[in-house]
């Protein structure tokens, strides 16, 4: 009689299939510790304890599981029926193995999108409490009509809550089907989440139900998120943007074959696009706007927002950097809540975006600043933006994947903080800048093939391409007239001819950096037997060559040559060499990949007692560490000054910029910040419209030019724009910097100049003269 009172009492105060609700969610909320203890952390937190403690009892469990709720829906229970009524749903309307949907909107829509939530729980609680007190959520959690809800990358791993997490999306795609939309990350392929946090609470708290057929279920579920969803405007659906998680390689989105989701003629305002469907792609996809979300454990310095990287071709680029969080990391004590706010407009082009993150102390969000979507500059009050049209269009090849991608991608890094930094004070001379940037993987060819489909697509200004024999096999192009190269990455003494009046350098040649690199070992050092290794290309062979020439003018000393291929791996021939000839000191003319191997094939401990020194090129900072980490004595040049801790104001502002962006210090990204900011500044200043001859002219004609501490004159016989380098002897000692015009019988800054009109207002021709 007891026990059926009970069973009574039981089912008279619990609730079946009642709607969940944002009173629910907080109440739940409220109860639960946010940060419980954990097992383990960084990445892969278990709370399998933690879960163990607040199981409940079999009674309560067995009526979980016929339905009956007690006030709480985040059980195991529920969690199943929302699960299966979700696929169900997907089922009926296809949307099972998707790749992408489309998703058309109107004027004055707003999206929120949340990234790398990754299963906390309370965050999306204070977020939606947030939305809802903006009235953009009821209390149903029913989303206004004009408000899109996205997750993307990452949502449910990294909390002790996953379940409850992936719960509460369910329920908001359950409650908003045409305006809430989880997307797909790496997590949720390939069985992956198994591994991490929602497979072991799940394992811990079903307990009277299938735990396989579970998994099964979600599997499918996740099957059924897309990859990338794309928005159009529905006044302008021939333009679209792209939001998806940033993929590892291998699992990128994609686009050859999802043509059919930009079919205009399709007026559906939801399209989805199912593995089935997949069709080789009759026209090319074109991108106005690219979203995507990282999942980093970042370091413990606070480190996440909303990002603008680059323009590239008709598409602009944002990156949403995940907060951190505790449980991440121990050393982490608070997380900071947020979102990323887009405002649709007329167009894409007239549309904003904005990140809005909650202070600890208080509930409410805010926005430090709103970015015009495609151009990424920021709208402070009525100020005119930076116009779209006629746009100045500049290109690049370099290494980003393979080869060197150490440099390409500083230099890429520091050419674009200096652009968008630009483009935020409103372009040259009113005119946007747009990067267009391609890899080559340091292969001569497919440079060739980029500077080919940069100059189809009308773009011929380019700058700071990376490498001599990429540049050597374009080279014609510029001879011809038919590109512009500026401060291309190479100090090849082959392009320093009057014969290519279309190339302007910013760096010192590679002899003037070896005058300097041997001059300082014989007389400092004292060394006479030299060792060359170099890259048999256009870049090792010139290095080499003028070795060679410099040592025959120094009595006593000798050398020998120790040539390899470019991508050669094993150097065998070349340490036998070596060991027979006991050289003092080795010259890398090479890259670092290959120089690191040498030395590993030589044996550390032969290597100790001799003197390292290389020209700049090979000065990528892995390869820097590997030096300092096993104690060899190194001596290198730069074309820059110490980025590290260089008092000239270029070399604070650029510390300043790069700390902006959480980017550590580079000589690399130092020179492309540099060679970006004396493109500005002389740009700025031309009293004609903009063009590629009118900034090479312009360029032609600096002498003694100060831009914040430096100082640049062209040399019309080595096309550069150089005055000084620097020694580097200790990383984090003060540089020494030589004067070119030191060298004897070069070139000096007063020497065959011929007279070029200045096309910089205020700016005369004349020794001293600064900006």
């Amino acid at each position: 009689m007891k026990k059926r009172s009970l069973l009574v009492c039981c089912l008279l105060t619990g609730t079946f299939n009642n709607a969940i609700t944002l009173k629910t969610v907080t109440d739940y909320a409220a109860k639960m510790p946010e940060y419980p203890p954990a097992t383990k952390v960084w990445g892969n937190t278990d709370f399998t304890l933690f879960h163990n403690k607040h199981l409940p009892n079999t009674f309560i469990a067995w009526l979980d599981s016929w339905g009956y709720r007690f006030h709480d829906f985040f059980t195991i229970g529920y969690f199943k029926e929302l699960l299966e009524k979700t696929i169900e749903a997907k089922k009926a309307n296809r949307q099972i193995n998707t790749i992408a949907s489309r998703l058309q909107c109107n004027e004055n829509s707003s999206i929120i999108l949340i990234s790398s939530l990754r299963g906390h729980f309370h965050r999306l609680v204070r977020t939606l409490t947030w939305l809802n007190k903006e009235g953009l959520i009821d209390e149903r959690l029913k989303l206004r009509k004009d408000i899109y809800l996205l997750f993307n990358a990452y949502s449910i791993n990294g909390s002790a809550y996953a379940l409850e997490t992936l719960t509460l999306i369910m329920a908001l795609l359950d409650l908003n089907p045409d305006n809430c939309f989880m997307i797909r990350s790496r997590q949720e392929l390939n069985n992956y989440w198994n591994d991490f946090a929602l497979n072991r609470e799940i394992k811990t708290r079903a307990q009277s139900f299938d735990v396989v057929e579970l998994r099964k279920e979600l599997n499918t579920f996740f099957s059924s998120l897309p990859k990338a969803i794309y928005i159009a405007i529905s006044s302008q659906p021939q333009d679209f943007m792209k939001i998806s998680s940033n993929f590892d390689e291998g699992d990128i989105m994609d686009e050859a074959h999802i043509h059919e989701l930009f079919n205009t003629d399709n007026k559906e305002p939801l399209v989805f696009f199912n593995q089935e469907q997949a069709n080789e792609s009759t026209k090319p996809i074109t991108l106005r706007v690219d979203i995507n979300s990282d999942n980093l454990y970042l370091e413990p310095a606070g480190i996440f927002g909303l990002s603008f990287v680059e323009h590239n071709l008709e598409t602009s680029y944002w990156n949403i950097l995940p907060a951190i969080f505790p449980n991440d990391s121990p050393d982490v004590t608070s997380a900071i809540d947020s979102y990323t706010l887009i405002t649709l407009k007329k167009s894409l082009r007239t549309s904003l975006i904005s990140f809005w993150q909650r202070n600890e102390n208080s509930m409410d969000f805010a926005t430090k600043a709103t970015f015009n979507l495609m151009t990424g500059t920021t709208t402070v009050g009525t100020r005119n933006e930076t116009p779209l049209t006629n746009p100045i269009n500049i290109g690049s090849t370099m290494s980003l994947i393979s080869g060197v991608p150490h440099i390409g991608n500083e230099i890429k890094q520091g050419m674009m903080n200096r652009i968008n930094a630009e483009n935020n004070s409103g372009g040259i001379q009113g005119r946007l800048v747009k990067s267009n940037i391609y890899n080559d993987d340091y292969s001569p060819n497919m440079a060739l093939q980029n500077i080919q489909k940069l100059i189809k697509e009308s773009i011929d200004l380019i700058l700071f391409p990376v490498g001599s024999p990429t540049l050597s096999l374009y080279f014609d192009y510029v001879k011809n007239n038919t590109i512009s190269v500026f401060f291309p990455i190479t100090g090849a003494s082959i392009f320093r001819t009057s014969t290519a009046p279309g190339i302007m350098h910013l760096r010192p040649t590679y002899d003037e950096e070896i005058y300097f690199l041997l001059e300082y070992l014989t007389t400092t050092i004292g060394a006479k037997k030299f060792a060359f290794f170099y890259q048999n290309d256009s870049y090792g062979i010139g290095a080499a060559e003028a070795a060679h020439a410099e040592l025959k003018k120094r009595e006593g000393t000798s050398w020998i040559d120790l040539a390899y291929t470019r991508g050669t791996v094993n150097f065998e021939q070349q340490v036998k060499e070596i060991r027979s000839y006991q050289p003092d000191a080795i010259g890398f003319f090479s890259t670092a990949q290959a120089g690191r191997l040498l030395i590993l094939q030589m044996g550390i401990e032969q290597c100790v007692n001799k003197y390292f020194f290389a020209i700049s090129f090979i000065a990528e900072k892995p390869f820097q560490y590997f030096i300092e980490a096993n104690g060899l004595r190194f001596i290198c040049g730069s074309p820059v000054p110490n980025p590290l801790n260089s008092e000239l104001p270029i070399a604070r502002e650029y510390r300043k910029a790069m700390d902006n962006i959480k980017k550590s210090y580079d000589r690399f990204s130092f020179e492309s910040y540099i060679g970006m900011s004396l493109f500005f500044d002389v740009a700025q200043k031309l009293n004609v419209p903009f063009t590629r001859e009118s900034i090479m002219s312009a360029l032609e004609s600096l002498r003694h030019y100060s831009l914040k501490g430096l100082f640049f004159t062209f040399n019309p016989k080595t096309r550069s724009l150089a005055e000084s380098l620097w020694l580097v002897t200790d990383e984090s000692s003060d540089w020494i910097e030589k004067r070119l015009d030191s060298i004897p019988a070069a070139p000096t800054a007063n020497d065959t100049i011929p007279e070029v009109q200045p096309l910089i207002e205020k700016i005369p021709a004349q020794a001293g003269t600064s900006s």
